[in-house]
């Protein structure tokens, strides 16, 4: 390998920067000589130490949308769960950037003024886009002793035992399970499903909301929160993409609609939904599998035998587990 002479470095647009290391080792008989690595280093550096144009600065702004409270918004509104039941409180119209979770994970923070105990996701909204939601919440002194209690966003160890045994002859699914599961990313299915009003409950419930709370928040009695978080169950099990979830079948070694008669290539199709993600799925792929009474009869006698560990959920966690 040949090193570059003293003329070639002194003669390059970084003398300036290099000629003291430069001048250092060729006077110095018994210094080795630089390596080309190291001369390009400080080239380099010599080149960056310039300082660049300055960076365009971008003013940010955030559009809010003003919701009336005190009423049952419609699913077409594609609000979360945890908002739609947020918007139910007998109080002053809300101001919302965004239709999502995150704003009032945002809220949450902000009131807590310290770290989760859990990781969480990072959160995209901004402090100061809830500013009018935080003082609504501080109106509220049942909803924000919630927010300061170490209940908030952590679901319970168990659903009310209406509930849990309104799953039948589905296997068990954990609060926690549903919490970071429900409702799906898009496309999702059906959102009368995910984000109706019993739903909806049935998510605030998961999520660490206790039933006194939600009862007070709705002005309803406990017994008529109990009734809809049975209702919203009774809907998940008519639904395909739900049922399939729920079963969390070890399809690597078992197909699903084996032995149930249906056509080959529908089989099929339903398998590569199943081995993706069967929440995200159109509730048109499983509906053959949910008129289909072989397969029935094999989710009521525990046919189906499910993988080890819990189900899958979203990559973001926004609901911590109950042992926290």
């Amino acid at each position: 390998m040949t090193f570059p002479t003293a003329h070639q470095l002194t003669s390059s647009p970084a003398h300036q920067y290099i000629s003291p290391i430069i001048s250092a080792t060729y006077n110095n008989p018994g210094t080795p000589p630089i390596p080309p690595f190291f001369s390009i280093f400080f080239i380099i550096t010599g080149r960056c130490s310039n300082p660049g144009p300055k960076k365009t600065r971008f003013l940010r702004v955030t559009i809010c949308t003003m919701f009336n409270s005190g009423q049952c918004y419609p699913t077409d509104e594609r609000l979360h769960p945890f908002v739609h039941i947020m918007l139910h409180s007998q109080t002053d119209p809300l101001d919302l950037p965004s239709k999502t979770l995150d704003p009032w994970l945002r809220v949450w923070w902000d009131i807590r003024g310290r770290p989760f105990g859990w990781s969480l996701s990072s959160i995209r909204t901004a402090s100061e886009d809830v500013v009018s939601m935080v003082s609504w919440v501080n109106r509220q002194p049942s909803l924000l002793s919630w927010f300061q209690s170490n209940q908030a966003f952590r679901a319970p160890a168990k659903w009310p035992p209406e509930v849990e045994r309104a799953f039948a002859p589905l296997p068990l699914v954990t609060p926690w399970e549903y919490a970071n599961a429900c409702p799906p990313l898009p496309p999702g299915g059906c959102s009368s499903v995910w984000l109706s009003h019993q739903a909806s409950i049935l998510w605030c419930y998961s999520s660490g909301m206790p039933l006194s709370l939600l009862a007070n928040h709705l002005c309803v009695p406990i017994e008529s929160v109990e009734r809809e978080m049975v209702r919203a169950v009774k809907l998940l099990r008519k639904h395909g993409p739900f049922v399939i979830w729920a079963l969390d079948a070890d399809t690597e070694f078992e197909d699903l609609a084996a032995g149930t008669g249906l056509p080959l290539m529908q089989r099929l199709q339903m398998h590569q939904k199943i081995c993706k993600d069967p929440l995200r799925s159109p509730r048109h792929v499983f509906e053959p599998l949910m008129k289909n009474g072989r397969f029935w009869q094999r989710v009521r006698s525990g046919w189906y035998c499910s993988k080890a560990g819990s189900r899958k959920v979203r990559k973001n966690i926004m609901v911590a587990g109950p042992e926290l």
